[in-house]
């Protein structure tokens, strides 16, 4: 934890300051993986998927999109529960209408990407609007808020960029291999393009992760094709990902990046 602040310290003076010399590659690599943090990894472990609060509080929802969706609301006694085997079949990106019913009620979900998911004043990237019909008392209530969906707890770890679009790196001279530690409890990514560090925050949709724009150091280097490509790849960009052994795999239609754990 120690080094992973004496990173974020390193990111702040080299910022501040272009003449102070860079951490190595090597030095940066023996941080340790990103500290996780605990309601986030408690949900997931739980196999929690997506997690839904209403803006003034009063309603949480949960989904595990294989297993099961749960509605709680506040000063009701019982959680609206549906069993489920699949939900958002055909679900392609972050924004899709469920329907689901048990002999209780019925539960509509619509989950949005908002208009800017990256907002600072915004605790959670997604717009959601709920609709639950009582079955009981045939009555209907509406609720709004918002939702993040969870990255895979695999990626909280440092990668190395190995290849873009499947060709492997050819490392200059005076450049060192591109790395990114994923951070799911803050939302962030930080590592080395090549020859400066960089920083970009993340939200993630169902198997998805989404970049903003990279801050990077503006240390003069002598060879910058390499990470000019990785920052305009990654840059405001989503990629689906999956994972191949160790590796980690980001690809959309314009770019394949494959990642390597490195420990």
């Amino acid at each position: 934890m120690m080094k992973n602040l004496l990173i974020a310290a390193t990111l702040m003076l080299l910022w501040a300051c272009t003449g102070i010399k860079e951490t190595s590659t090597k030095q940066a690599l023996e941080t340790n993986v990103p500290s996780a943090s605990g309601n986030t990894f408690e949900r997931q472990m739980k196999g929690i998927e997506f997690y839904a609060s209403g803006n003034n509080g009063g309603w949480t929802l949960e989904i595990d999109f294989d297993r099961v969706v749960r509605f709680f609301r506040a000063n009701e006694d019982s959680v609206f529960e549906v069993n489920i085997v699949t939900l958002g079949e055909g679900l392609k990106g972050p924004d899709a209408t469920h329907q689901v019913a048990n002999s209780e009620g019925e539960l509509n979900i619509e989950i949005k990407t908002k208009e800017n998911p990256f907002a600072q004043e915004d605790a959670f990237p997604y717009h959601v609007s709920l609709k639950y019909i009582d079955f009981k008392t045939n009555t209907t209530y509406e609720f709004v808020g918002g939702g993040e969906f969870y990255g895979a707890i695999a990626l909280h770890d440092i990668w190395m960029l190995e290849k873009m679009d499947r060709d492997k790196l050819k490392i200059a001279q005076d450049e060192q291999q591109p790395y990114m530690e994923i951070h799911l409890d803050k939302q962030k990514v930080m590592g080395h393009l090549g020859c400066n560090a960089f920083t970009a925050d993340v939200y993630f949709g169902r198997k998805q992760i989404s970049f903003s724009s990279v801050m990077s150091t503006k240390i003069g280097c002598p060879v910058l094709k390499l990470e000019q490509q990785f920052a305009k790849a990654i840059g405001n960009h989503t990629f689906n990902y999956r994972f191949e052994n160790l590796h980690l795999m980001l690809e959309n239609e314009k770019d394949t990046l494959i990642f390597r754990k490195t420990d």
